[in-house]
This record gives C-alpha cells, sequence and structure tokens, in this order.
C-alpha cells in the first residue's frame, strides 16, 4: 500500500464529484450463484467514502457481468478506484481488471465529467507508480496495460514514461522489459496475460519503444546511478535480454 501524491488524490477527489449524482443502488440484479441481498447490504453498510475493501472488493470483481448495472457500477466506482491505489488487497484489485470494467461498462458514452475523471485518474496512478521503486508499488506495467486498454493514446503514455528521467522510471521500464521479456525477444510486442486483450498496434508499439536502442542507452546511463541490488536484479537482467533480443 502507499499514500496517493497530490495529483493522485487530487484525481480521485475529482472522481468523487463527478459521479456524486449517480444514487446509490437500493437493490442489485444478479446471477443465481450470488446472492444480492449480502452483497447490497455489505455495499452500503457505511458511507461510500468509509467503504473498506472488504466491502467493496467482492462486488467489483463481479460487477457488471455478475452483478448490477453499470450504472450501479458508476456509483461505487470511485471507492474503487481509491482503494485500487490506497488498499489494492482483493481479487480483482488490478488496475487491468478494473480497465476491462471500464470498457464494459461503456465509460466512454459516459457525461464528459466523468469520461475526464477516470482518464484523470488513470493517468495520475500511471505517473505515481513509474516513480516509485518496483519494490515500493509493484510494477508500474499493470497501470500502463490499463491506459491500453481503455484505449488511451499509449504514445502519449510512452513519451510521459521515456522522458521522466527519474532512476525510479527507469527502473521500472527494467522490470517492465524482464516481465514480457520472452515476447520482446519472439514477437517485438507484448502479447501475454492482460495484455492479450490489448489493441496489437498498441501492444508492437510499445515493443518497440522497449527494444530501441535509446531504451538500452537510457538504461545504461540509469544503471550508473544504481545500488548494486537494483544493478543486480533489475538493469543487468534488463538489458541483458534486450541484447539477447538485438
Amino acid at each position: 500500500m502507499f499514500e496517493a501524491s497530490d495529483p493522485l488524490s487530487d484525481a480521485i477527489d475529482r472522481c468523487y464529484a463527478a459521479f456524486a449524482a449517480v444514487a446509490r443502488p437500493r437493490r442489485l440484479a444478479a446471477s443465481p450463484m450470488r446472492d444480492a441481498g449480502v452483497i447490497i447490504r455489505t455495499l452500503t453498510a457505511a458511507p461510500l467514502k468509509m467503504l473498506t475493501s472488504e466491502h467493496v472488493g467482492p462486488y467489483s470483481f463481479w460487477a457488471i457481468t455478475a452483478v448490477g448495472s453499470e450504472r450501479d457500477y458508476r456509483h461505487f466506482l470511485p471507492r474503487i478506484l481509491e482503494l485500487s491505489v490506497r488498499d489494492p488487497q482483493w481479487p480483482g484489485a488490478e488496475p487491468e481488471v478494473t480497465a476491462a470494467k471500464l470498457n464494459l461498462a461503456g465509460w466512454r458514452t459516459w457525461p464528459s465529467d466523468q469520461q475526464e475523471a477516470v482518464r484523470r485518474f488513470l493517468n495520475a496512478a500511471f505517473l505515481s507508480a513509474i516513480d516509485r521503486h518496483p519494490e515500493q508499488s509493484g510494477c508500474a506495467e499493470s497501470w500502463f496495460c490499463a491506459l491500453a486498454t481503455v484505449r488511451e493514446p499509449i504514445a502519449d503514455a510512452i513519451d510521459r514514461w521515456g522522458s521522466m528521467g527519474t532512476l525510479n522510471s527507469a527502473l521500472q521500464i527494467a522490470a517492465l522489459i524482464i516481465a514480457n521479456a520472452q515476447d520482446l525477444n519472439r514477437h517485438a510486442e507484448l502479447r501475454t496475460g492482460f495484455w492479450e486483450v490489448v489493441d496489437q498496434p498498441a501492444r508492437r508499439e510499445i515493443g518497440l519503444w522497449l527494444t530501441a536502442d535509446d531504451t538500452r542507452r537510457a538504461l545504461g546511463l540509469a544503471a550508473e546511478r544504481a545500488s548494486d541490488d537494483d544493478l543486480f536484479c533489475l538493469f543487468d537482467p534488463a538489458l541483458g535480454a534486450l541484447t539477447i533480443g538485438a
């Protein structure tokens, strides 16, 4: 868990404001495999901003596909988004899962202020993640993949990541390369896991960026500033993977 940065906190506040008019559901439709009564009682056990990961976790995983409508989901979305960065301890808290739910809910047909709030949050979460050490916040790949999943311009995300210039952002690039080394070497794109649902042009654009000479040079320069542990665990394996694919 990590505390949200100021831009991320602001993005969360904007989500609450944008979705404030979406009424809390009184009941939920659900598949026969889910107890809708228990779920709605859990979700209404506290005010929205006071709900915990235990309250929203199961619902966020089942939302729309097995429980409730897209309108129901919009009411709870601000809290789901906030907990996805403050306390992501439940199955389905993964940014890629949330991105898939947003697509399923047709988020690009929502009112413009709600679309902008979602877009602002995803980008703020991504920027926060890439500037944190992988051991502190996990791999930024999840938020990167989420942006690609909702079809935000991937070139913009690549530019922001590549131009950040911090040691942590370089470490996060190294972690991304290591996690996808096999796909990069075989196909020059990302293919496995949640990347399977991302449009192929975006996957290829990412692959070209990660295997480019400029990326190799940037990682090599960052490695000169790294600790021995980061050099051994992240930079050396990433640069080695890129050399194999060269």
